[in-house]
C-alpha cells in the first residue's frame, strides 16, 4: 500500500469513528431527556391524584359535619379514588394500572 491510500483510509476511519461517537452521544442525550420527561409526567399525575383525593375527602368531611346521616354513595367514590391512587402509585406504568384495575371489577 502506498502512503496516499493509507492516508485516505485513516481519514475515512476517523470520519466513521467521529460520526458514530456523535450519534451515540445524541442518542444518550435523547434517552436521558425522555426519561426526565416521563418522570415529570408521572410526578404531575401523582400530584393531581393526591389533590383530587384530598379535595373529595375535605368535601365529605364538611358534609359529615353538617349532616347526621352518612351518604354511602359519596363514600364509595372516595374509596374508589383511594384504590385508584394506591394502584397508580405502586405501579410504575399508569396504563398498566388502569388495565389491571379495570380487570378486577
Amino acid at each position: 500500500m502506498d502512503a496516499p491510500s493509507i492516508s485516505a483510509l485513516a481519514a475515512l476511519g476517523g470520519a466513521l469513528i467521529g460520526g458514530l461517537t456523535s450519534f451515540a452521544a445524541s442518542w444518550v442525550t435523547q434517552q436521558s431527556q425522555s426519561r426526565a420527561q416521563q418522570l415529570a409526567h408521572k410526578l404531575t399525575r401523582r400530584e393531581q391524584l393526591y389533590k383530587d383525593f384530598v379535595e373529595e375527602a375535605s368535601k365529605l368531611y364538611a358534609d359529615s359535619l353538617v349532616h347526621e346521616t352518612p351518604d354511602i354513595s359519596q363514600l364509595i367514590r372516595l374509596y374508589a379514588m383511594n384504590q385508584h391512587d394506591t394502584c397508580c402509585l405502586t405501579i410504575d406504568n399508569c396504563s398498566k394500572c388502569r388495565k389491571g384495575c379495570s380487570n378486577d371489577r
